[in-house]
């Protein structure tokens, strides 16, 4: 039995169309048949993602793409898209706890479906699952250049990447405006801070590469639709101008300490990440623990490299760590006031 393969149930959700007309109210078009009417609802309920309107959707934007973390049961992977026909269709798949931990922020699998026209039904359909075999996450080289293009894109401002990475790790929404219509573009912003944490905490990455509604919209990073304003967030970016609002966000220690590293190499701080991710002792992590866990983690790695005189001496930085941290910790602890 191959433990590296799995089968993705999904399903297409939208109208049936023929002859150029709409032929129903929106309904599920196309499913494979393991999938569950609960799935289906909690998707729904979850991963609510408008495509691109016909006027700014182009070859390097036809689609949209979130991620929708699912407590308990994995991630809802959605795409949207305005199909030939001319009507939003929403392609859903879900994706198991094991396969996100495998992937480690690495969305390259799903990145085809994104760009590729999707199909009109004219009626229901049977799908047979997706199917990823060996799945891998992103090596060290794509991971540096990921990370270097994120840095460009936040104007090479590492205040500006520790006040980001500090929002994600504690959970707070994070609005972007005036990103390039670029899809290729939005998913490298997003996996470059999220390829600063160790792989085990990469779960907790929640996007939408277009929010036309913010109001309604469940994922924690939202890249703003031309002309729409953030509701309810925490953290607003502006790329064009490269400013942060607030201007002073509260910083979180594992973000200092990871920015500390990229400062002197972005490849020094893609070490330590990988080390503390083989060495620490991660357990099913919560929303509500990422970032504990990480204040712990950053703690003993700063200890260990000022022992140890370098990056070499972040042995040990792990299981103790992690350890220590549950005992002690009674809250996220390790926050200030970034300067």
């Amino acid at each position: 039995m191959n433990n590296r393969l799995f089968d993705l149930q999904r399903f297409y959700f939208g109208v049936f169309v023929q002859n150029g007309r709409a032929q129903s109210e929106p309904s599920v078009l196309a499913r494979t048949r393991e999938l569950s009417d609960d799935q289906i609802s909690l998707s729904m309920r979850l991963a609510r993602l408008e495509p691109p309107v016909p006027s700014q959707a182009s070859d390097e934007m036809p689609s949209a793409i979130g991620l929708f973390r699912a407590q308990g049961s994995g991630h809802i992977l959605a795409i949207a898209q305005i199909t030939s026909a001319g009507f939003p269709q929403l392609l859903c798949l879900f994706l198991e706890s094991q396969l996100v931990v495998a992937l480690g922020g690495n969305l390259q699998p799903f990145i085809g479906l994104a760009y590729s026209e999707m199909p009109v039904f004219a009626g229901p359909r049977a799908l047979k699952p997706f199917r990823l075999d060996q799945p891998e996450p992103l090596s060290q080289d794509e991971q540096y250049d990921i990370i270097q293009n994120m840095l460009f894109y936040c104007h090479d401002n590492m205040r500006v990447v520790q006040g980001l990475l500090s929002a994600l790790i504690r959970g707070e929404r994070i609005a972007i405006l005036n990103a390039p219509p670029s899809l290729e573009v939005r998913l490298e912003m997003s996996l470059g801070l999220v390829s600063l944490l160790p792989a085990p905490a990469r779960v907790i990455l929640s996007l939408a590469t277009n929010v036309i509604r913010p109001e309604t919209s469940t994922a924690q990073v939202q890249f703003m639709a031309p002309g729409v304003m953030p509701a309810r967030a925490d953290v607003v970016f502006d790329w064009a101008t490269g400013a942060i609002t607030p201007p002073q966000i509260l910083r979180h220690d594992f973000a200092a300490f990871v920015v500390s590293q990229l400062r002197l190499d972005p490849m020094l701080a893609i070490e330590q990440t990988e080390y503390l991710a083989r060495t620490a002792t991660w357990r099913a992590i919560r929303r509500d623990d990422v970032s504990t866990a990480l204040h712990w983690v950053s703690r003993r790695a700063k200890v260990d490299l000022a022992v140890g005189g370098g990056a070499a001496g972040a042995r040990g930085a792990g299981d103790g760590g992690l350890r220590e941290g549950e005992r002690r910790s009674g809250g996220d602890g390790g926050d200030e006031k970034s300067k």
